[in-house]
């Protein structure tokens, strides 16, 4: 059974820092896309470290990274709110859930976009032996 929100806003900092954690937690657990963009995301940060990109490439994929996360929380979220709001097929429910699925879309593509172009630059600088 699902446990009901009391409603009450988070007494301190930790508090909320507890619950945030609890929310990645069941995304992990519970959302397979998200499991599996973690493993993504740390197999292309291996070839990063492996084929030395510049630091910049390093921090735009973390920030890549973080940002296809929380986005992918998000739509979690949503599809949730949705589904809990109807189990009838609703054209105006489809169209809600379809955005947030484009959102982790586009944010998976700038990620997997700025990889590609790091990987052949590092590439090309590993082969040719210049700055590439």
């Amino acid at each position: 059974m699902m446990e009901r929100h009391s409603g009450k806003r988070n007494k301190n900092f930790w508090e909320a820092v507890r619950c945030a954690l609890r929310g990645i937690r069941s995304a992990f657990t519970t959302e397979r896309n998200f499991f599996r963009y973690f493993f993504i995301a740390m197999f292309f940060l291996a070839v990063n470290l492996l084929l030395r990109v510049p630091l910049i490439a390093h921090v735009i994929a973390v920030v890549t990274i973080a940002i296809t996360f929380a986005i992918e929380i998000l739509n979690t979220a949503i599809e949730r709110i949705c589904d809990g709001e109807s189990q009838e097929i609703r054209e105006d429910i489809r169209v809600i859930k379809d955005l947030a699925a484009g959102a982790v879309l586009m944010s998976s593509l700038s990620f997997f976009i700025s990889e590609i172009i790091f990987i052949v630059q590092a590439m090309i600088r590993i082969f040719t032996g210049g700055q590439g």
